[in-house]
């Protein structure tokens, strides 16, 4: 760490802040619904690591902590309210003994209090599930402007969406300013564990197969199983993160139940509901736990049903050094198509 981010911290924070934003407008069918300005509060309990743990000095001591999130839309339009609890994990650009400027980056659950209804409410196809799935991201600056009292202010990105487990499910992106106040503890972390050895990861091949459901049109049909196979390489840049290139291979039968019901010609029943993708991305590791993001591009998908760009992001737990199980939201920019149950394998 460099000097000026050893200064001491306070060891827990509870704030509340208030979020200024729009709800994103990612695609033409949701037009009608992205005139919204909800508003956001979240109650905020942040833990700073003490170096107690090998992990968190090697991770030049995170944040971790709890976010609750009310989302407040207006009663009169079809979007209902939403409530998300976000587990999130991030880290200090910057620190002096009266501020922090830091990023951070959670997932979690998400209930929506009124979804999609064919009959009461068909303008909304957000989400046409109760339950659902949250990512949240945020760069955040905090100030001590008493001796317990904190001032805090920031710019963060809230989705939710059910992974495509029911339709509609275009989801929701809100882009946010926000503000808001907070206490701190007496008890203080002064960064002064010894450090450990930092070795460069080693480079390895990283093999998973895994899956889920996901349902298509027409609204309350069948959920169908879409499977994943993929193989990247882990280049090691540090002892916490490596850069990687990979190839998805996505058996989907979704595509296959879509083609055999007219909505494609049939004559490309053979192979076609299979597709292919590279992608470009990085490994983070936390302890047992890493994190994957990549971006990918389809260089096989005759039926070109999505966006030839996506997003994955997943979170592994790595019992061994060979051996590890995750959870990823696989997306086309705003918009989530699965949610895979991976397991993997790790060959260095």
């Amino acid at each position: 760490m460099a000097a000026q981010d050893k200064a001491p911290a306070t060891k827990y924070a509870l704030s509340l802040n208030y979020h200024y934003g729009f709800l994103m407008k990612h695609g033409d069918e949701m037009g009608h619904l992205a005139n919204q300005r909800p508003l956001k509060l979240e109650l905020d309990f942040k833990i700073q690591t003490d170096g107690s743990k090998g992990w968190q000095v090697n991770n030049n001591y995170p944040v971790v902590g709890y976010s609750l999130n009310y989302i407040h839309f207006d009663p009169n339009k079809p979007v209902g309210d939403a409530l998300g609890l976000i587990l999130y994990y991030g880290k200090a650009f910057f620190r002096t003994p009266k501020s922090e400027l830091r990023w951070r980056i959670g997932v979690g659950p998400g209930i929506v209090f009124r979804k999609f209804d064919i009959v009461k409410n068909n303008k909304d196809n957000i989400t046409g599930s109760t339950f659902n799935y949250c990512l949240n991201g945020a760069v955040n600056f905090s100030s001590i402007i008493s001796k317990r009292l904190i001032f805090n202010a920031g710019i963060g990105l809230f989705h939710l969406s059910n992974g495509a487990m029911k339709i509609p499910n275009l989801g929701m992106n809100i882009p946010a300013v926000y503000a808001g106040l907070g206490f701190t503890s007496k008890k203080q972390v002064t960064f002064d564990a010894p450090e450990p050895e930092r070795k460069k990861r080693s480079n390895s091949l990283n093999l998973s197969i895994g899956g889920g459901f996901k349902a298509i049109k027409p609204i309350g049909g069948s959920r169908y199983f879409a499977g994943v196979f993929s193989a990247y390489y882990d280049l090691g840049i540090n002892s916490r993160t490596c850069l990687n290139l990979g190839y998805d291979f996505i058996y989907d039968y979704s595509a296959k139940a879509e083609i055999k019901r007219g909505t494609y010609d049939k004559k490309l029943v053979n192979g076609n509901y299979m597709r292919h993708g590279v992608a470009l991305g990085f490994h983070y590791f936390i302890s047992q736990v890493s994190f994957v993001g990549q971006c990918g591009y389809y260089v096989y998908d005759p039926l070109k049903r999505y966006k030839p760009l996506y997003q994955r992001y997943t979170i592994k737990y790595n019992f061994t050094d060979a051996i590890s199980a995750g959870i990823a939201l696989k997306a086309h920019f705003g918009q989530a198509e699965l949610v895979e149950w991976t397991v993997g394998y790790t060959l260095k």
